[in-house]
C-alpha cells in the first residue's frame, strides 16, 4: 500500500507500507524530493526505478549546461539552438526508456511497477512510450487495481474519436456502485456536472429532451450524470431540485471535486463535458452540446450511423 507523507512546502514522500523495518532519510524538508525511503522490498525497487528517472532528468539538464558553455545562452534562444536542445533531450529519454523498460522488464509481476509508471504519466514518461510499458508488464496484473488505473490512464491519454474509453467507477446514488463498462451494448451520454456550474444547469433542458425520449429504452439507450462536487448534500439536493432525479437516469458522483479517479481517467478539465459511447464502449464524441447534442443521439437512435462513423465531433 502506498502511502504519501505531507506537510512539505515542495512535494510529498512515497512510501510503500509493508511489513519490515522502513527506514525514512529526509536530508532537507524543504526538498522532499531528495528523501531516501528504504529497508522493504517495494521501497528499494521504488529508489532504484527513481534513481533511473532522476539521472535522465540529470542528464538533460548535463546537456544543456554544454550548449550553454560551448554555444551561448543566447543561441539557445534560437531556433537553431532550440531545435538542438530538443533532439538532445529526445535523445537522452530514448535512453532513459531504454533502461525503465528492462528494469519493468525485471520485475514486470510486480504491482508497483504500474502505480510507479502512472506517477510518470506526463513526466518524464514519453506518450508514445506508455503503450510498450503496458504491454510489458505481466497479464498476471490484470485486474490488479493499480495495473487498471495505469491501463485507464493511458486510454484517457491517448482518447480519440472511435478509441476505447476507459472504464470508470460509477458510486451511485443509492449508495450502490457500477462500472461503465456495466453499459455495454448501449449507447451512452454521460455528463460531468457540479451544481455549482451555471453553464451545466443550463445543459439540463437538453439533458432532459434526451431522457424523455431515449430513457425508457433500457436495452438501447443510458443517460448518467456525474457530479464533480464534494459535499453529498449539495449533490442531491442539486438533483432534486433541478427536477433531474428521475427513473433511468443514473446519477453518481465520488464527491471528490477534480481529485476524482472518474474525470481525471476521461480527460475532464473543463465542465461541462458530455462524452458520447456507442454501445463497444467507444467514443463518438467529447464535444457536444446543447441542440447539437440532442440533434446527434436522435439521428444515432433512428438507425442513421453515418452520424456515428463518420468521426467527426461537430
Amino acid at each position: 500500500m502506498l502511502y504519501l507523507l505531507t506537510g512539505f512546502d515542495n512535494g510529498q514522500v512515497p512510501v510503500f507500507v509493508e511489513p519490515g523495518t522502513i527506514t525514512i532519510n529526509i536530508p532537507k524538508a524543504a526538498y522532499p524530493g531528495s528523501s531516501k525511503v528504504s529497508g522493504t522490498k517495494n521501497n528499494d525497487l521504488y529508489r532504484e526505478y527513481k534513481a533511473i528517472s532522476d539521472r535522465c532528468v540529470q542528464v538533460q539538464k548535463d546537456s544543456l549546461e554544454v550548449l550553454k558553455k560551448t554555444r551561448g545562452e543566447k543561441w539557445l534562444d534560437t531556433p537553431e539552438g532550440q531545435e538542438a536542445w530538443m533532439r538532445i533531450g529526445a535523445e537522452a529519454l530514448i535512453q532513459c526508456d531504454a533502461e525503465r523498460l528492462e528494469f519493468i522488464l525485471r520485475h514486470n509481476d510486480l504491482p508497483l511497477i504500474p502505480l510507479m509508471l502512472e506517477r510518470e504519466i506526463g513526466h518524464t514518461l514519453a506518450n508514445e512510450t506508455e503503450e510498450q510499458f503496458l504491454s510489458a508488464l505481466d497479464p498476471s496484473l490484470a485486474s490488479h487495481p493499480y495495473y487498471r488505473s495505469f491501463k485507464n490512464s493511458v486510454k484517457a491519454r491517448n482518447l480519440k474519436v472511435g478509441g476505447e474509453v476507459p472504464d470508470i467507477t460509477l458510486p451511485l446514488l443509492d449508495g450502490g456502485k457500477k462500472y461503465l463498462s456495466d453499459y455495454r451494448g448501449r449507447y451512452v451520454v454521460i455528463d460531468f456536472w457540479a451544481s455549482w456550474c451555471g453553464p451545466c444547469l443550463k445543459e439540463i433542458p437538453h439533458l432532459m429532451e434526451l431522457h424523455n425520449e431515449f430513457g425508457a429504452m433500457t436495452d438501447k439507450f443510458t443517460l448518467i450524470s456525474f457530479s464533480l462536487d464534494d459535499k453529498e448534500k449539495t449533490w442531491k439536493g442539486a438533483v432534486s431540485s433541478k427536477e433531474i432525479d428521475k427513473k433511468h437516469w443514473t446519477h453518481a458522483s465520488d464527491l471528490l471535486a477534480w481529485g476524482s479517479p472518474a474525470a481525471r481517467m476521461l480527460g475532464v478539465k473543463a465542465i461541462p463535458m458530455i462524452f458520447l459511447i456507442d454501445p463497444e464502449g467507444k467514443l463518438i464524441s467529447s464535444s457536444l452540446r446543447g441542440e447539437e447534442l440532442v440533434r446527434r443521439v436522435r439521428q444515432i437512435m433512428s438507425g442513421d450511423l453515418y452520424y456515428q462513423s463518420s468521426g467527426s465531433e461537430d
